[in-house]
């Protein structure tokens, strides 16, 4: 019979059964790869995301993601507190940690990370030639400072925005 997916079967002199089998792979949407504008933002979320380390990012481990802490600059919270008693949290780039962020200038493949509920603080401060970016509708949080330094001009923002930190 032959075919997609179908089974041959065949006897060779000595009676034997010889199976051939033919098998079609499909690959659904969400195991897809997606094709990254900017290599340097590749690089990282293969990087940080890939959990099938195959070297892509597909839509599926892109929509598992919750958070982009550490993605381009690493921060960490302070506490301060102030002359009054008042305490504070603050953020200062953790020492040592490499930045990514002058080297990106896209991330508009950032909508595909449907599971993303916060811009983390800090996310992409100081990227200072990122110019494009679009967030996913998941987004309900944009965090301090989360654009600061950018060159970002127009920034469309998801119906389901809760908070926008100062």
């Amino acid at each position: 019979i032959g075919g997609d997916g179908v089974v041959d079967v065949a006897r060779d002199e000595g009676g034997v059964v010889d199976v051939r089998q033919e098998i079609t792979v499909r690959q659904w949407a969400c195991d897809a790869a997606i094709s990254f504008a900017d290599p340097v933002v590749k690089s990282r979320c293969v990087e940080m995301y890939d959990t099938d380390s195959d070297g892509e990012l597909s839509y599926k481990e892109a929509a598992q993601v919750e958070s982009l802490s550490g993605l381009f600059c690493e921060v960490e919270p302070v506490r301060r507190i102030d002359a009054n008693g008042n305490v504070y949290i603050d953020y200062q780039r953790t020492s040592g940690m490499p930045t990514y962020g002058n080297e990106i200038t896209s991330f508009d493949e950032l909508q595909y990370f449907t599971g993303l509920k916060e811009i983390s603080p800090f996310a992409f401060y100081l990227c200072r030639n990122l110019e494009s970016l679009v967030l996913p509708s998941s987004v309900e949080i944009i965090g301090t400072s989360s654009f600061y330094g950018t060159i970002i001009k127009e920034l469309a923002l998801p119906e389901g925005i809760k908070v926008i930190e100062s």
